[in-house]
């Protein structure tokens, strides 16, 4: 009899975990404690331990590259010169993108963009996140196309971040909104512009995590797992 309810206890502790089976376009969050926290709407979050559940992918549709030769709708830097694309540099930006981690070959169909000169100084590259955009200047293959590339990416890739996985990355890479302004008590950041924004921060960050070997240097354990669990939701 005891045998029995020990047996029957086991089945009914396991049957919970061996039972989930996350549907097609989902994928398995495993149980974890999770620390008390304020949400970036200002809601207060209480620890807990969270089960184990499915969660949708975020995005599922392979990215596509639309390459424009013109300038964007509603650009908002009027005076850039746009051009066509050559053969070359369009074989080049498909070899680069193929070679990128899938999480990032996820993101749909993207506008890509190529310029001159950018209305701000020695900037390689610009992204229109919302409209899925990106814009290339004659100064983007000399930074390296995989380097533009993914930090432009990871722009677009932020834009389609639930809320979430925002408040996750929020609280790993220690950012606090007060009166409609973000702010951030760490001292170390992997580019200097991103202390001031917790999107520049997030396409800094994933861009040194798969572009930099030393990244470990300047980025936390607690953003890189936290960034890497993010990307491992899109695979």
């Amino acid at each position: 009899m005891v045998k029995l309810i020990l047996i029957t206890f086991l089945l009914f502790v396991s049957s919970p975990i061996l039972a989930l089976e996350c549907p097609e376009g989902q994928y398995l969050v495993s149980a974890h404690p999770r620390t008390s926290y304020y949400r970036s709407d200002g809601t207060f979050v209480n620890s807990a331990n969270v089960e184990s559940h499915c969660r949708p992918y975020r995005f599922n549709k392979p990215l596509k590259l639309l390459f424009k030769n013109k300038i964007p709708e509603r650009w908002p830097y009027q005076l850039e010169i746009f051009k066509e694309w050559s053969k070359l540099e369009k074989k080049e930006i498909e070899d680069v993108i193929s070679n990128l981690p899938k999480s990032l070959q996820e993101l749909g169909e993207i506008s890509i963009y190529r310029s001159v000169k950018s209305s701000f100084p020695n900037n390689p590259s610009t992204s229109g996140p919302d409209e899925s955009i990106i814009v290339l200047y004659d100064g983007a293959k000399k930074s390296g196309y995989t380097k533009i590339l993914v930090h432009e990416l990871a722009h677009i890739l932020w834009s389609k971040l639930n809320s979430e996985d925002r408040d996750e990355y929020f609280l790993n890479a220690s950012w606090d909104k007060k009166i409609g302004k973000y702010t951030n008590s760490r001292e170390n950041f992997s580019e200097v512009d991103g202390k001031f924004n917790p999107e520049e921060d997030f396409a800094n960050n994933i861009e040194h995590i798969l572009t930099n070997k030393k990244h470990n240097e300047s980025i936390p354990k607690s953003i890189e797992d936290c960034i890497l669990k993010i990307l491992k939701g899109n695979k």
